[in-house]
């Protein structure tokens, strides 16, 4: 026989067993890169959005106008705990606290300036919680405004085409 002939065994076929295998493999891969490309776009897309909000909280001249409403003090003097109606040198009940953090980050008083030392770090914490749950709440509802504006822009152009 030369090098030429060709061997008479048909072509082994693939089995069900490998073909499965390898489609399971393949699926696989598809479903990776399909999270990754999910997340990836998601992450994208709140970036974007996180952006468009605060560039519109700081342009829009509505939201800009409805901020500057809330009712703001000028006080002539420095506010003193005497003022809000506290004892300077007892200590503050979590019910007072409360209260003259909500004032406080009303803009209706400033801060008082001789309160017990015990009362100063948990009226901050208050202060400070409640001015960053209203960053929230703004940011939020910008996005979530941006997010509606976009979709609905996005209905229109979807009827009309």
């Amino acid at each position: 026989m030369n090098a030429a002939t060709v061997s008479s065994d048909p072509p082994r076929r693939k089995q069900p067993a490998d073909q499965l295998d390898r489609l399971d493999g393949i699926l696989d891969a598809l479903s990776d890169g399909l999270n990754g490309a999910v997340a990836e776009a998601a992450r994208e897309g709140t970036r974007l959005a996180v952006k468009d909000a605060i560039v519109e909280i700081l342009t829009d001249p509505n939201l800009r106008a409805s901020l500057s409403e809330q009712p703001m003090s000028h006080p002539s003097h420095s506010q003193t705990s005497t003022d809000a109606g506290l004892s300077p040198h007892r200590n503050l009940t979590d019910e007072q606290i409360d209260r003259l953090a909500e004032m406080i980050a009303d803009g209706r008083c400033d801060f008082p300036h001789d309160l017990p030392a015990t009362a100063v770090q948990p009226l901050h914490r208050e202060i400070s919680a409640r001015l960053w749950r209203r960053l929230i709440q703004h940011i939020a509802r910008a996005i979530a405004d941006h997010l509606q504006r976009v979709s609905d822009s996005h209905k229109e152009s979807t009827e009309h085409a």
